[in-house]
């Protein structure tokens, strides 16, 4: 999903997360005008959003990771009936893109 933070929109939800397709459409929106004033990126941590905006902007903007997308795990009380586990044994959980 392409978000204009500004201005609190969707732009558009790609067909995947592929690398390809994500340079595919920052191609198109150079080229239409819509991404002309872009400044920065904010991205999760994937490889392949990270390295679409370098192939095509070629450090014209910067790029930040988003903080949302960084997960900490988070201290859970273990189920009843569980001794001998403590917060750390239980699994972690992480946030599906």
């Amino acid at each position: 999903m392409l978000i204009d933070r500004t201005n609190g929109r969707v732009l558009d939800v790609l067909e995947s997360r592929e690398k390809t397709v994500v340079v595919q459409w920052l191609k198109a929106g150079v080229s239409s005008g819509l991404l002309a004033h872009l400044e920065e990126v904010t991205s999760d941590m994937w490889d392949g959003y990270v390295e679409a905006v370098k192939e095509v902007f070629e450090g014209r903007v910067r790029i930040t990771i988003d903080r949302e997308a960084v997960v900490k795990p988070k201290k859970v009380k273990p189920p009843k009936g569980a001794k001998g586990k403590s917060a750390t044994d239980a699994p972690r959980l992480t946030r599906l893109q």
